[in-house]
């Protein structure tokens, strides 16, 4: 039910970073926004990804919601029914363009650090 999907990165320069992967590790951009400054994917052999996003208006690159693990999931809302079971509170869904439509829910483990539930109508990559 659930499985990796990505890890995300603030960036000062995000072009230069999504290229370092590029460059030093062989993974592969598979998508880049049309939107500046740019957003990336770059995915690695097995499709694991790394979202590599633009930092906050103060140009902070620690930033609860651009730094994640985000976690794949088949059924959007039984997953998010599971969770809410289990005492997981979640925040307000998301949605956004990337990858056709996309849903997205925030929430925090039980350590204070930022996961994500998210379904796309195609995986990254596809």
């Amino acid at each position: 039910m659930y499985s990796m999907e990505h890890v995300a990165l603030a960036a000062k320069d995000t072009r230069t970073l999504a290229n370092w992967y590029e460059r030093v590790l062989g993974f592969k951009i598979v998508y880049e926004s049309e939107k500046e400054p740019k957003a990336f994917f770059v995915q690695d052999s097995r499709g694991m990804a790394i979202e590599i996003v633009p930092p906050l208006e103060d140009g902070n690159t620690v930033d609860a919601n651009a730094n994640h693990l985000a976690i794949w999931v088949d059924d959007f809302d039984r997953a998010c029914a599971d969770l809410r079971a289990k005492g997981v509170v979640l925040e307000p869904e998301l949605t956004n363009p990337f990858f056709g439509k996309t849903r997205i829910v925030f929430f925090n483990d039980c350590e204070g650090h930022r996961l994500q539930i998210i379904w796309r109508m195609r995986r990254i990559g596809e």
